[in-house]
C-alpha cells in the first residue's frame, strides 16, 4: 500500500466531488470481486477511501494484488471503493507515474 492521493484538506469533499462531478463509480469489493485493476479500461483507476481510526487515507489500487490487499475481508476498517478517472487522480497523486509506467 504505497500510492496515496493527496486531495487537500478535506478528503470527504474530494470523494464527493469525484462521485458527483467526475462520475466515479462507487462499488463494494464484497459484491464485485470481478472488478480488478487489470479488468478496467486504461483510463480508469480503482481508489480506496479508508478510515484508519486516527485518520482517513485515499489510496490507489495500482495492481490486482494491491486491490486484493485492500479488499481483504479480515480487514474490518470502513472503506469506500471507486473506479475513477485516472487523469483526475493523477493530478493529486505524487509519484503516480512511478506506479503506472
Amino acid at each position: 500500500m504505497g500510492l496515496y492521493v493527496e486531495p487537500g484538506k478535506n478528503k470527504n469533499d474530494f470523494i464527493n466531488e469525484l462521485i458527483i462531478t467526475a462520475r466515479a463509480q462507487e462499488f463494494s469489493p464484497v459484491i464485485s470481486q470481478d472488478i480488478l485493476p487489470s479488468t478496467i479500461p486504461d483510463d480508469l483507476v480503482i481508489i480506496c477511501f479508508v478510515n484508519n481510526g486516527y485518520f482517513y487515507a485515499l489510496a490507489v489500487a495500482f495492481s490486482d494484488n494491491e486491490f486484493k490487499h485492500f479488499a481483504d475481508q479480515s480487514d474490518t476498517r470502513y472503506k469506500i471503493f471507486c473506479v475513477a478517472d485516472k487523469d483526475v487522480i493523477k493530478q493529486n497523486t505524487p509519484r503516480f507515474d512511478d506506479y503506472f509506467n
